[in-house]
């Protein structure tokens, strides 16, 4: 008995990380380190103006040291299953900040493209989306 209900736990682990494992975007922690931490959650965008809705994974780091710091990383991005900039060395997809001592940044739906990522289209159906992203070569520099 003890050992059917083992194998039933570890089959359905197996299934919950087959649907909700690499091909689905994770929020929370994305890399933590003493000095910083960088996480994501969901932010939708809606213009009325413009007309658009749009979801994206806001990007936050917070520096947990008292003084400034100089944090580095690049954004990997799959859509529906392809890395569109795996294989290419661009600075669009570079991020680049300064944080003082104990200061937290992100994104908003105005501003500042380096800290949120494009998740899909709010009220479009059968359109490219997300489907798995790494923040890659985390450097942090004491300033």
């Amino acid at each position: 008995m003890k050992v059917t209900y083992t194998i039933a736990f570890v089959l359905s682990t197996l299934f919950s990380a087959m649907v909700f494992g690499q091909n689905s975007p994770v929020t929370g922690i994305q890399f933590s380190n003493d000095e910083i931490n960088i996480s994501t959650d969901f932010m939708d965008c809606v213009s009325t103006k413009n007309g658009t809705a749009k979801q994206y994974l806001n990007i936050t780091i917070e520096n947990k040291k008292p003084y400034a710091v100089a944090v580095s990383f690049r954004k990997n991005l799959w859509y529906n299953g392809t890395c569109i900039n795996c294989e290419t060395q661009s600075d669009e997809n570079l991020v680049e900040l300064r944080l003082e001592g104990g200061q937290s940044i992100s994104s908003n739906c105005e501003a500042d493209k380096q800290l949120k990522i494009f998740f899909k289209m709010l009220e479009l159906k059968n359109v490219r989306q997300l489907s798995h992203f790494e923040l890659r070569n985390v450097q942090v520099k004491k300033l």
